[in-house]
């Protein structure tokens, strides 16, 4: 450097200082660890980035090639990395960061806008801040899953819940594994990583006595009906909101629930969203109608049209159809119910429970007083239920090699992770993932005892890239470990 003209040199100084040795520093890699695929990344991220021209590429790279062949004649490295870099070709490995921002443009047309905002929540205002100014390309991922570990430690050292970090662990993976579909990425990192343990909920519930108390309590109150539907038909509160008058058989004693109303954050602005759809496909379902319902029913049906007659013009008469509206005829917001509620067991020096508690406080009475306590016999899980559990179980023993979340299979299948536990528990005699690792340690045996094949080779068909964590499993399972259990069946 020293051997430079003085203008060649204060460029040198100014491109470095200012350009190259910042982005570096972030990478925190050493002169031994620097790879073609990093030199291409920079000039990848210079580009796109921070749309550098042509003459500023060639002129980095030129600078970069001295830095390195000096670095190569004082014998620090036996090869410049930069040889075979084009930093005007845009071949370079797509950012992580990039790549998950378009992901989540085109699952905008392919999933439910409230899932969708769920999913822009997660990646927008916490995934892409975070790995962003790291500079991470697909394949720097899918070579070190360590930089999605240290997210989620990240996350959950800030004092996220666990249950939070598995939320951003499958946008991750959706993402990872279209990347991986597409032929970007030969495998996805995210399932090499440890997914944080799940936190359990214990919900609050009601007995008997103490719907009783509130029942009582609640006459009168804005709440009344939503606190009264969610009680006694297990309802959310989505449901409740979305009750229309068409929904109702007065002559044949009957409840359809068949449209909901939710609110999601479109374009920076909470909206509230009116479908013809539940949250999955077996909440659509027909009630009976009980006397006590019935009767409310009347009454607020009554009280409306009173009230249309009193208000006049003033009467808002968007929501005509819908049962839950205000006395200016405006339908009730979803999350009134939820702020609501609370503060009203305060006031009343009742026990906290959520809102949504109500519904398990009707599961459980439904459980303890068999399944004719709204007036009409049923099946514990629905048919629809069943008949999703079996596709899940076929689906899952057709692929032992991979290995699937509850909330993958929730959502793949339309069906609540609830209700996939209890009914596959319930079809099935056990826990999935029980049943998983049974099913996977029958297929290794047989494997073990009918092929040739490597232990290694073996576990790797049976979901296992660890050979120990396989042998530790199988023993658990079998009582002997593969090696044991293959010499003795030969």
């Amino acid at each position: 450097v020293m051997n430079l003209p003085p203008e060649t040199y204060g460029r040198y100084a100014y491109d470095l200082g200012r350009v190259v040795v910042p982005y570096f520093e972030k990478k925190r890699l050493s002169l031994k660890a620097l790879s073609p695929r990093d030199l291409e990344t920079f000039f990848r991220y210079e580009r796109q980035q921070e749309e550098a021209s042509v003459q500023q590429l060639l002129d980095w790279h030129k600078e970069l090639t001295d830095a390195l062949q000096y670095a190569v004649d004082n014998n620090w490295l036996k090869v410049s990395p930069i040889k075979e870099v084009d930093p005007c070709l845009d071949n370079s490995p797509v950012l992580f960061t990039d790549f998950i921002t378009d992901w989540l443009k085109m699952m905008k047309s392919r999933v439910e806008i409230t899932t969708y905002t769920s999913y822009e929540r997660a990646i927008v205002h916490k995934i892409v801040p975070y790995f962003e100014p790291l500079h991470y390309t697909l394949q720097d991922m899918e070579q070190h899953p360590k930089y999605i570990q240290d997210f989620y430690q990240h996350e959950l050292d800030r004092g996220l819940t666990a249950n939070t970090v598995i939320h951003y662990h499958a946008n991750i993976r959706k993402c990872l594994q279209y990347a991986f579909q597409i032929g970007m990425i030969r495998s996805n990192p995210a399932d090499r990583v440890e997914r944080p343990r799940k936190e359990k909920f214990k919900s609050e519930i009601y007995s008997g006595e103490e719907l009783e108390q509130l029942f009582k309590a609640i006459q009168g109150d804005p709440s009344e009906f939503g606190v009264i539907m969610a009680a006694f038909y297990g309802l959310r509160r989505s449901e409740v909101v979305g009750l229309k008058w068409d929904a109702i058989d007065f002559e044949n004693k009957k409840i359809s629930i068949q449209h909901t109303v939710v609110t999601a954050k479109v374009n920076g602005t909470l909206t509230e969203i009116a479908r013809d759809k539940t949250k999955t496909k077996s909440s659509c379902r027909t009630l009976p109608l009980i006397p006590a319902c019935e009767q409310m029913l009347n009454k607020m049906k009554k009280e409306q049209e009173q009230n249309r007659k009193v208000c006049g013009k003033s009467y808002c008469t968007d929501y005509l159809d819908y049962i839950y509206v205000d006395p200016m005829g405006k339908r009730i917001r979803p999350d009134f119910l939820s702020q609501h509620f609370p503060d009203f067991l305060v006031a009343h020096q009742m026990k906290r429970i959520r809102f949504h508690d109500l519904r398990h406080s009707c599961a459980s009475l439904l459980y303890a007083n068999g399944p004719s306590v709204l007036g009409e016999e049923r099946p514990y899980f629905y048919k629809t239920q069943v008949e999703k559990v079996k596709e899940i179980m076929a689906f899952m023993t057709k692929n032992p090699e991979r290995h699937f979340t509850m909330e993958e299979l929730s959502a793949q299948y339309d069906i609540s992770v609830s209700a996939l536990k209890q009914c596959f528990k319930g079809v099935y005699g056990t826990a999935i993932y029980t049943y998983m690792r049974n099913y996977r340690m029958d297929l290794a045996a047989t494997l073990l005892t009918q092929t040739d094949e490597p232990i290694t080779t073996i576990a790797g068909k049976v979901g296992y890239t660890n050979t120990s964590k396989f042998s530790e499993a199988f023993k658990k399972v079998k009582g002997k470990t593969p090696l044991e259990y293959r010499k003795v069946k030969i």
